[in-house]
């Protein structure tokens, strides 16, 4: 069965807005002035948004340095969401076409589905900036539900977790080695869509998604070991302490928002 992981109370909320649309007799009045005025020419507005899903993933590379070629690990998995929270501003140039800015904070725990190297949740903050199309359809009676489509460019100035290696020997005890991993700043691409249903003359609910990928990596050298678990063994167990490794990560995959917009 194939993963799906959403970010905790994600279908609860997305049932209440849905519930709401269909029901509220203030959401499907008729607004005192002309449906989406608000996406004219010199509007602006600020939002608040978070997260409702993801399906992301993440490739790295592990390497022990100063290893031979088994010292170096290739893993894949999953990132499952834990919470994402997010600002962001913007400005229609023209009629529905808007340029936004603003920054976000995400936390993810990493399933890298293995036995003995795994990531701790992983915090990773963002700003971003990019442009938003409204397109020229409006549906429902009240022409008040839109879609639109957008891009943005983000940069990630940090990414913080930590990796747990498990090291078997035989005849010792296994030895559990901790790494501090904190990760360079790297940048990301986004392209995605979604619906806007417009709640008053100033004020605009929306579900978006991206599909987002790195345009660079995130990586760290000389991550140095804690040996939280000994071998038994003195010298194997000071050998352990000195090891250092490199790591490398590409975070990529698809993300949803509930956003609030207030336009002044």
């Amino acid at each position: 069965m194939p993963h799906r992981p959403s970010f905790p109370g994600a279908r609860a909320l997305v049932g209440l807005v849905l519930a709401c649309l269909a029901s509220c007799q203030s959401l499907t009045a008729n607004p005192e002035t002309e449906p989406w005025l608000i996406t004219h020419q010199g509007k602006a507005g600020i939002s608040a948004r978070m997260g409702v899903g993801s399906l992301y993933e993440v490739d790295s590379v592990v390497e022990i340095q100063d290893a031979n070629n088994d010292g170096v690990f290739g893993l894949h998995g999953v990132m499952e969401p834990v919470g994402g929270v997010g600002l962001a501003g913007e400005y229609f140039i023209i009629d529905d076409l808007a340029l936004f800015a603003g920054a976000e904070a995400r936390i993810f725990e990493p399933n890298l589905g293995d036995d003995l190297i795994s990531f701790g949740q992983l915090t990773q903050y963002e700003l971003f900036f990019g442009t938003r199309w409204f397109l020229p359809l409006r549906y429902l009676e009240t022409e008040r539900l839109r879609p639109f489509l957008h891009a943005k460019v983000a940069y990630i100035p940090a990414v913080d977790f930590d990796m747990t290696l498990t090291m078997v020997f035989p005849d010792l005890n296994d030895a559990v080695l901790v790494s501090p991993y904190r990760g360079s700043e790297y940048w990301s691409m986004g392209l995605g869509g979604g619906l806007a249903y417009q709640l008053s003359d100033n004020l605009y609910a929306e579900l978006s998604f991206f599909y987002e990928w790195p345009l660079t990596n995130s990586s760290a050298e000389d991550v140095p070991t804690i040996v939280t678990q000994g071998t038994g063994n003195p010298f194997v167990d000071d050998i352990l302490s000195l090891l250092k490794f490199d790591i490398e990560i590409e975070p990529s995959g698809w993300i949803g928002f509930f956003s609030l917009t207030y336009v002044f």
